[in-house]
């Protein structure tokens, strides 16, 4: 991670610090403790890491495997990281205290980055080098993806939570 200066590190040289600068109700508050706004701030890749799953669409590395992905990774990995977005999700709605940028906007942002990214991945094969097993799997994530998102347009919580903010 590249190194940047984090502006609430700088004691008196930062006199107009706002309470934002704290985590306080942050990220970490939703992800777990050790989240540093450098690390918000620092480029990054599409994803946060490879998760503990053999689905090469779940895993999440840089150099996509293209030759591991099956059809049968599409519905397994469109079921787990629809439950993990909705997870991270449900934190934003019932996340207690004070709502910041960083626990409401930036984690709302950052919720769906692994679904999207194995969406694009799964629509990359599907338009290049499509098989009659890769089409069907396809088809068939089609329906859990669009209920997902269309169940964000309609949520009263995540609407109230924005609203908080």
């Amino acid at each position: 991670m590249p190194d940047i200066p984090d502006p609430s590190k700088q004691g008196d040289a930062n006199p107009a610090q706002s309470p934002r600068d704290s985590d306080e109700g942050g990220l970490s508050d939703l992800w777990g403790p050790g989240l540093d706004k450098r690390e918000l701030l620092a480029p990054k890749p599409a994803l946060r890491g490879p998760l503990p799953s053999t689905n090469p669409l779940v895993q999440g590395n840089s150099r996509i495997p293209f030759d591991q992905i099956k059809a049968a990774d599409v519905e397994a990995a469109v079921r787990e990281l629809t439950g993990d977005a909705q997870a991270k999700l449900d934190a934003i709605i019932n996340l207690k205290g004070p709502r910041t940028f960083e626990n409401t906007m930036l984690a709302f942002d950052m919720c769906t980055d692994r679904l999207e990214y194995a969406s694009r991945i799964i629509k990359l094969i599907q338009a290049t080098t499509p098989s009659p097993e890769f089409s069907e799997a396809y088809k068939s994530a089609q329906g859990p993806l669009a209920k997902f998102y269309s169940s964000m347009g309609s949520s009263e919580g995540l609407w109230k939570a924005f609203t908080e903010y």
